[in-house]
């Protein structure tokens, strides 16, 4: 048997009960409880093989040496309590207690999404942008943030752990490690990181969505693992995914960028490559590193990427955090919240008339030609607001609108 059906055959027959062949190997043992009580069918794993708890909570993992985390999948309508979903693959006890989160009984979910902040330490411009998540996360009533990541060397690591956490934010946070998030220290380039945030790669579930947490493989150090590592995990978490449940992926950035088959759609190289989409119900893909806002659909696939929340883009993007709502069918929209001011307003003194168009123009200086006024708008979440227009000059009247299917960000020529 080769390794890879060695060890999908290992985690998939891996409950406690069925562990009993293995009893005489040096082994990870431990529970998982929900509010003190036992939680059966849990997925629990050390990075690469995963098991189910049984009816008493309890799981059993054969001890591997390379194993730096044992983690729980924490199931819809439970978080981890005290944020403590994971420990040191050398602790010498593995209890896991879950606590109820509201609207457990949902399906759907919303989160907002911002990546490549790049904070080296604690200015008024990191105050102001922390402070705006934190009441746009309570205005959105947002299940969970996620950092996609490139918090940017130590300080930036370590400002986000003290300032953007769930205690401070309201709701969860999740981090992706970035390129910039490898560093130099300790025994690989994610040993910082993961000192302050555990592990690289783990999954968990809210209404009724999988989201899977994975690493940027490469970065300014050397990280221990490869995205062939990521990719043997990822098939052992999602064999224990139901085929209907849907799944979204985070990322510092895609896989295989280069390849328009693969990009995004696949993990792990040669025979070791995954295609996600025959793996699961793969709706979304969320992500950052190239500094601008992105919003494509490739029929249920959602690709999603956002510009900097303190910066803006390398293109002239503005500073954002999305909102990114997550149907029961794991369908994926995105509402634009634009840093440092919310919403976009006009100074309409001395104006002859107003016109909502519903969406922002950016980049696009109108023209005015034959008494109409030509401009076009933006989309950047899949809302179908993006379109050129042709107003009455004299009123403001849309005389006619043609829908676009991406934003325009520059000026229209007549």
């Amino acid at each position: 048997m080769r390794r890879r059906e060695f060890l999908g055959a290992l985690s998939a027959g891996a409950a406690y009960g069925a562990m009993n062949a293995f009893a005489a190997e040096p082994a990870v043992e431990g529970t998982v409880t929900g509010e003190g009580k036992p939680l059966a069918d849990v997925v629990v794993s050390d990075g690469l093989a995963c098991t189910l708890t049984d009816r008493k909570g309890r799981f059993r993992l054969p001890r591997r040496e390379r194993a730096r985390f044992v983690f729980v999948t924490v199931p819809s309508g439970w978080k981890a309590e005290k944020e403590a979903f994971f420990l040191p693959a050398k602790s010498e006890r593995f209890a896991f207690n879950l606590v109820r989160r509201p609207g457990a009984a949902k399906k759907g979910c919303r989160f907002l999404h911002m990546s490549d902040s790049e904070i080296a330490g604690v200015n008024p411009n990191v105050t102001e942008f922390l402070e705006n998540t934190k009441r746009l996360a309570a205005k959105t009533k947002a299940d969970f943030i996620v950092h996609t990541g490139d918090l940017i060397c130590r300080a930036g690591v370590v400002t986000h752990k003290e300032l953007m956490n769930e205690a401070t934010m309201g709701c969860p946070v999740v981090y992706c490690v970035g390129n910039h998030d490898l560093i130099k220290w300790g025994d690989c380039g994610e040993a910082f990181f993961e000192a302050h945030y555990g592990p690289c790669w783990y999954s968990f579930d809210v209404g009724g969505v999988h989201f899977v947490v994975t690493p940027m493989p490469q970065g300014d150090e050397k990280p221990s693992f490869t995205h062939n590592d990521v990719a043997d995990w990822l098939r052992n978490d999602l064999a224990y995914v139901p085929k209907d449940r849907p799944v979204v992926f985070f990322n510092h950035y895609v896989p295989y960028p280069w390849s328009p088959k693969d990009c995004g759609r696949a993990f792990g190289f040669e025979s070791a490559k995954l295609d996600l989409a025959s793996a699961c119900n793969f709706t979304g893909f969320v992500y950052g590193h190239t500094h601008h806002s992105y919003f494509r659909r490739h029929g249920n696939l959602t690709m999603l990427a956002t510009a900097n929340p303190n910066q803006g883009g390398i293109g002239h993007d503005a500073a954002v955090i999305r909102e990114v709502i997550v149907a029961p069918d794991g369908r994926l929209t995105a509402k634009s919240h634009y840093q440092p001011v919310d919403e976009w307003t006009c100074e309409s003194a001395g104006a002859t008339w107003e016109r909502d168009l519903g969406a922002p123009v950016y980049f696009g200086s109108p023209v005015a030609v034959g008494g109409r006024l030509f401009l076009a708008t933006l989309d950047e979440g899949g809302l179908g607001t993006a379109a050129v227009f042709a107003l009455s000059l004299k009123t403001g009247k849309v005389i006619w609108k043609t829908p676009m299917e991406n934003s325009v960000k520059n000026s229209v020529v007549f």
